[in-house]
């Protein structure tokens, strides 16, 4: 596996953030991949991944599902962190909120998943691999260059076997189940 693949290649769910925000976050992320010679990616939050792909039908009519029970989100962006795993090397950390916890576990009820790693609301910056002193002089960089919170509107399935590269979509609905939920309780 390369740094660019996902662990086992597979499809995932993703939130993604309204479209002005999108615009900005995607300037973003495409400085820092040329900065550092890493791959661009489209700004998300995977809600679950680790999603078999074999299960095309199955999972767009579980994004569709999930869509029409769930309003738009508005997250806390809560800090920058940052880690070795190639997709969570740099990130915004997000706030949870029951809403999202509610989406989050119906999600995983719904469709079929085998994830390895622990999840947390986070929107990832940059995917590959840095050493340490260099992301934390990043993370300070961009210290307060975000907005305080993000609002997703919208829930796509993505084919993610492959080179990020090649990452497709494979539907989009919006999140149209109600009125928008804020974060905290």
């Amino acid at each position: 596996m390369r740094d660019d693949e996902p662990a086992g290649g597979a499809c995932a769910l993703w939130l993604l953030p309204e479209s002005q925000q999108a615009a900005a976050l995607a300037g973003n992320i495409g400085r820092l991949a040329r900065r550092f010679g890493t791959p661009r990616f489209e700004p998300h939050a995977t809600l679950l991944g680790a999603m078999p792909c074999g299960r095309g039908e199955d999972l767009t009519g579980c994004a569709a599902s999930l869509a029409a029970g769930c309003g738009p989100l508005e997250l806390p962006v809560t800090g920058i962190g940052g880690g070795e795993a190639p997709f969570r090397i740099l990130y915004l950390r997000l706030g949870e909120s029951p809403a999202l916890g509610d989406l989050r576990a119906a999600a995983a009820r719904r469709c079929p998943h085998r994830e390895a790693q622990p999840w947390f609301p986070h929107l990832s910056l940059l995917y590959g691999r840095l050493p340490a002193t260099v992301l934390r002089r990043l993370a300070a960089e961009l210290a307060g260059s975000f907005p305080a919170s993000l609002r997703f509107d919208r829930i796509a399935l993505i084919d993610a076997r492959g080179p990020v590269s090649t990452w497709r979509r494979i539907t989009e609905k919006a999140l149209a189940g109600g009125a928008p939920r804020p974060h905290g309780p």
